[in-house]
């Protein structure tokens, strides 16, 4: 209903034009229950595809950046924490469709959603690998994750040989 009727193309221009910094601090509250009901919108194909090309991810892009903590400082850490999962919620379920992993991948989301591979935030963790997994179906998404670095190192190598240095401790020999 929400698809059919258009409402869901106007919530995303809503979205987009109460997301700017100079209005983000009055109307959070409001962004946040737009956010609730795109997880629901994003939960069926034609529903992602009505939030497709209008800009949609590119905002939840500059909102997830957070650069010099221009949004952390306008809310409630608590409260910017909640909509920081529920914009990566939002993006892991736009990523199921190929329109929404290319325009992912062209807003360079891989490269911000990876920084919440290691937040202290299990939801975050969880919304930003289901992300990762999705979008590395496409060989645009593969290249972008081969980039992902922690501390100057490829993180998956790095995992893979961390495991590889348990299995080796644990061995036991008989």
């Amino acid at each position: 209903m929400l698809v059919d009727s258009g409402t869901a193309i106007r919530m995303v221009d809503a979205f987009n034009y109460y997301s700017s910094t100079s209005k983000f601090d009055e109307n959070y509250e409001f962004l946040v229950y737009l956010l609730e009901s795109f997880i629901l919108i994003t939960m069926y194909d034609f529903g992602i595809a009505t939030l497709i090309g209008k800009g949609f991810l590119r905002t939840i892009n500059f909102i997830l950046k957070n650069e010099h903590n221009m949004f952390g400082r306008l809310i409630k850490k608590g409260i910017f924490s909640q909509m920081r999962e529920l914009l990566l919620n939002t993006v892991k379920n736009i990523s199921l469709i190929q329109d929404g992993k290319v325009e992912a991948i062209s807003n360079e989301l891989v490269y911000t959603v990876s920084t919440f591979l290691t937040s202290e935030y299990i939801n975050e963790r969880l919304h930003s690998s289901s992300f990762m997994m999705s979008i590395s179906n496409v060989l645009e998404g593969k290249k972008q994750i081969c980039g992902y670095e922690v501390e100057g190192k490829f993180a998956i190598l790095e995992v893979f040989i961390n495991i590889k240095r348990v299995f080796k401790r644990n061995y036991v020999h008989y």
